[in-house]
């Protein structure tokens, strides 16, 4: 369902493309060394044990600084605040409100018109500010500190005055993230993330 919702957006957006041949400037950011932007995110979250958790939706707000490196290379730091839910199997929800520092490399492929697509790697620092409140006597706690890695893909559309990224990416945390040994062996969370950068 998430990824038909996703898709459903991507052709709306492909559909709203100029139809001329016209190559558009996209605010020039392509050319300069250092640039900025902002970002939108849809956040499926899954935390992962020995029991089968359900996903929870999320929503995020973060900022974009775009580094230059060549003509097919970029070093982009995304920060943002994303806000979720965890779900626990036959537990409440544990809510999450994490600020999230993502620093990654963009491999993007030659430009053809107003299009181009990339992949995208990276590793990410998130503090958790409310992760060990408890709610209705919850047992699960989580780290409020953890360290991800992440990888996805995306196309750069651009428009008369600036630039338009989908991009999906799959993060996942590289260890335990349990602050509280007993509710389950051991705990990784995943996140399935959609965003939209302006730049």
């Amino acid at each position: 369902m998430i990824l038909k919702r996703i898709f459903i957006l991507l052709i709306s957006i492909f559909c709203y493309l100029p139809l001329s041949a016209q190559q558009n400037w996209g605010g020039g950011v392509d050319e300069q060394f250092l640039h900025f932007g902002f970002s939108f995110q849809y956040v499926s979250s899954r935390v992962k044990s020995d029991i089968n958790n359900p996903s929870s939706p999320g929503f995020g707000l973060g900022f974009v600084s775009d580094w230059r490196v060549g003509n097919h290379g970029n070093i982009r730091f995304t920060p943002s605040i994303v806000f979720v839910d965890r779900a626990l199997h036959a537990l409440d929800n544990v809510e999450s409100n994490a600020i999230e520092a993502p620093l990654g490399f963009k491999f993007k492929s030659d430009r053809r018109k107003n299009f181009r697509a990339y992949v995208i790697g990276g590793v990410k620092y998130a503090r958790d500010i409310i992760s060990n409140k408890t709610y209705n006597d919850n047992p699960a706690k989580f780290k409020r500190n953890t360290w991800w890695y992440e990888t996805g893909v995306g196309f750069d559309l651009y428009f008369d005055y600036f630039k338009l990224s989908p991009e999906i990416k799959l993060a996942n945390t590289l260890h335990d993230v349990r602050a509280d040994q007993t509710f389950a062996d051991k705990v990784f969370l995943r996140h399935l993330q959609f965003s939209l950068y302006f730049e």
